[in-house]
């Protein structure tokens, strides 16, 4: 669900996502029809746990005291929905894995540019070792997922799942 330019969220916004996983996966594909069974229900259950004034818009202050009232170790269901939402929508092949084209592909809806996604995505499959894997497993992708949103290190891996913080910052 995207963020409107004012920071805050609304119907408008699902619409919005529908309207990126069309132009990328088509009308008829398996990843639409599933976008738009699931968009839906998301943008309830987070209007019903984040709406705090019932205006259908969720603004930023809103949303941050969403997830300061989250724990960071246990995902709220609207969160774990929108994290398995996520999962398959990029991944097309329906494989279980993410991998770099399927990757690079749906950051391209959102306006980032393969080389950026590329090196997002090459960052993401170092772990600590130093040791690389070629694919984003489920495990993976929701441990990212929770640091995208809960992390408050800079640096945490999960802060570049949706592209570079520099990448980021133009928006």
């Amino acid at each position: 669900m995207g963020v409107e330019k004012d920071n805050s969220a609304n119907s408008n916004s699902a619409d919005t996502d529908l309207q990126k996983a069309r132009d990328i996966y088509g009308a008829e594909s398996a990843q639409m029809t599933f976008a738009k069974s699931s968009l839906n229900v998301l943008w309830e259950e987070l209007r019903k746990t984040a709406d705090t004034n019932h205006d259908d818009i969720i603004s930023m202050n809103e949303w941050i005291n969403l997830l300061r009232r989250s724990e960071s170790d246990i995902l709220p269901k609207w969160l774990q929905d929108y994290c398995g939402y996520m999962f398959k929508l990029f991944d097309v092949s329906a494989d279980g894995v993410i991998d770099i084209v399927e990757y690079t592909d749906g950051m391209s809806s959102y306006g980032y540019s393969p080389s950026s996604s590329h090196d997002a995505f090459q960052h993401l499959l170092t772990d600590e070792k130093g040791e690389k894997s070629v694919h984003l497993s489920p495990q993976q992708w929701n441990k990212l997922f929770r640091e995208y949103f809960y992390a408050k290190d800079k640096n945490a891996k999960g802060n570049h799942l949706f592209g570079t913080l520099e990448e980021l910052d133009k928006f």
